[in-house]
């Protein structure tokens, strides 16, 4: 909006006439009639215009005078008209950027932020190259980053040159993506760090979810209104080893959670009788077991070190802000799944239903895929196009590892030049168990069909330059 907009719907008493009132612009070039709750453009204005008024309020200016604030059904004078791409533009630099190649395209995608970069880059070389991360001193190397990370926001916080440089939320998006840039740069060194110092957790997480493989729900305490089955949620969590900044990897988290609520909510909407007067709601006491139920089926075997990735590694006081519940949530699911006895379990009121048909994952993978379709269409986030294309891919191999038993694993998925991740022998619950009456080839034909799309494959050059 401008000052022309405004002072177009902004009034004052006409000395002439009663009953009319004058626009406040200099020339008071707007004349209107307001009686009985209609207000009728006289002269002024581009075209005649008839306005309901549905709702009055009464104000007070500096020196108490009142004056009047009406809600009308219509405008009088139509707003400025702005472009499309630059509304887009404006939209995508406050969108919230958390992979390593959206921060990437973000940094670069503004020409005053070139010098600057390349120092970063010479700094995170060094870094790779030079500094040796001795074991029990991942708190120095915390240290190091997270002043790198500082220093490289506020170069690049001044010296942008963004219209919207002084909107909170695109300087958080600055130091986001700073950071996601940083971290997500020198990932392959200092992971491997962590997962060396925190073995013994994730041995003994990964030991107490096996011996757990086969209980049910309501076993674990979970409500029998809340039981269902949540394959999106364990999706999303089993993909968590492969995400490369902390960010990236909250953000997981908290979709993780998120899909368990909608489709615990939408189960109990469906089970629900329409005369039930008391509605149902999950609380945080309910929400504890049903997450337990899914880490044990999404069978992470690094849990434990990515919780101290994300909380050690990401220092944006936005997010934390935003996004703190949710690393609180999963810690407390860690905690009761380490802390309590399991050993004297009720017997299941019933059978595990472990196995999620085929059409169900194609279902999960469809719905991802016309979300990103909708987002293309709209031309807003580009950079975000292969993400579900790369989840659909990772079902597809998992499929194949459960019924191709002489099939090599051919590693098509290396986050950004760092290596081949390392994977996990237990295979989510969210794949389907195999029934040996089934006949192999029409699994093939599925496979098969699965394999001739055109999937988009995330790789780079490991001793390239992170800018190349």
């Amino acid at each position: 909006m401008n000052a022309a907009f405004i002072e177009s719907h902004i009034f004052r008493p006409s000395p002439f006439f009663q009953g009319q009132y004058l626009t406040t612009d200099k020339a008071s070039k707007g004349t209107i009639e307001y009686e009985n709750g209609v207000i009728k453009t006289i002269e002024g204005f581009p075209k005649d215009v008839t306005a309901k008024v549905l709702y009055e309020e009464t104000g007070y200016n500096k020196d108490y005078k009142p004056f009047s604030i009406l809600l009308i059904d219509q405008l009088l004078v139509a707003p400025p008209k702005v472009s499309k791409s630059a509304a887009d533009n404006a939209e995508d630099v406050l969108h919230l950027k958390t992979s390593f190649i959206e921060c990437k395209t973000f940094l670069m995608s503004f020409k005053e932020h070139v010098n600057i970069l390349a120092n970063i880059n010479d700094e995170i070389h060094q870094f790779n190259t030079n500094y040796m991360i001795l074991p029990g001193y991942l708190d120095d190397v915390e240290t190091r980053l997270a002043s790198m990370c500082s220093r490289a926001t506020k170069a690049i916080c001044k010296a942008n040159k963004h219209p919207k440089k002084h909107d909170k939320r695109f300087q958080d998006n600055i130091s986001n993506s700073v950071e996601s840039y940083i971290v997500g740069s020198v990932h392959h060194k200092v992971f491997p760090v962590i997962r060396d110092e925190l073995k013994a957790k994730d041995a003994a997480l990964a030991n107490r979810i096996s011996s757990l493989d086969g209980v049910t729900g309501d076993q674990l305490g979970i409500r029998d209104e809340f039981i269902c089955p949540l394959p999106e949620s364990v999706v999303e969590l089993a993909n968590l080893d492969n995400l490369t900044t902390p960010l990236e990897k909250l953000m997981a988290l908290k979709t993780t959670i998120d899909r368990l609520t909608e489709g615990v909510n939408t189960a109990v909407e469906e089970r629900q009788n329409p005369t039930d007067k008391e509605q149902l709601c999950l609380t945080s006491d309910d929400l504890l077991p049903i997450l337990v139920s899914l880490i044990i089926q999404s069978k992470c075997p690094y849990l434990e070190s990515n919780l101290y990735y994300i909380q050690h590694f990401h220092w944006s006081d936005s997010s934390k802000d935003e996004f703190g519940y949710i690393l609180v949530t999963f810690q407390a699911a860690l905690e009761f799944l380490n802390s309590t006895d399991f050993h004297n379990l009720r017997p299941a009121k019933q059978k595990l239903n472990k196995e999620v048909g085929i059409e169900k994952i194609l279902e999960i993978a469809s719905k991802d895929n016309e979300e990103q379709a909708n987002q293309n269409a709209a031309n807003i986030h580009p950079i975000q196009l292969s993400r579900s294309e790369k989840q659909l891919e990772r079902i597809t191999r998992m499929l194949e590892e459960t019924t191709a038993e002489d099939l090599k694993y051919k590693d098509e998925y290396k986050p950004l030049g760092l290596g081949k991740p390392t994977r996990y022998s237990g295979v989510p619950d969210v794949i389907p168990l195999q029934d040996p009456s089934r006949k192999r080839e029409q699994l093939g034909d599925f496979l098969s069909a699965l394999q001739n799309d055109g999937f988009d494959t995330c790789s780079s050059d490991a001793n390239s330059s992170p800018f190349g």
